[in-house]
């Protein structure tokens, strides 16, 4: 009778730490997901910074990637002379 509570024990524990691994690995799936969701809306909207030419166009010209999120996401780089996204800016997706 004894035998049978210790190998219901051990059947327990071995269910519990599989459990406790699967909940491990789905957590860090999901946090690798989310991570590339913001760099993939953050090159996005590098890109579009890069992509204007002349620095009066450059501040403030982010309003038609998201509608109604406008703002001063660029700022012109005088030491490379092009227009780059603003240090510390991040898409919603980021947050």
């Amino acid at each position: 009778m004894i035998n049978k509570g210790q190998g219901a024990l051990e059947y327990l524990i071995l269910i519990g730490a599989a459990v406790l691994i699967a909940t491990v690995v789905i957590y860090f799936l999901v946090g690798s997901v989310t991570s590339q969701k913001c760099q993939t809306a953050k090159a996005q909207w590098e890109l579009q910074c890069n992509q204007i030419m002349l620095e009066e166009q450059c501040e403030g010209n982010m309003g038609d990637i998201y509608d109604g999120y406008a703002g001063n996401e660029c700022e012109w780089d005088s030491t490379n002379a092009k227009c780059v996204l603003k240090a510390g800016v991040l898409p919603p997706e980021c947050s």
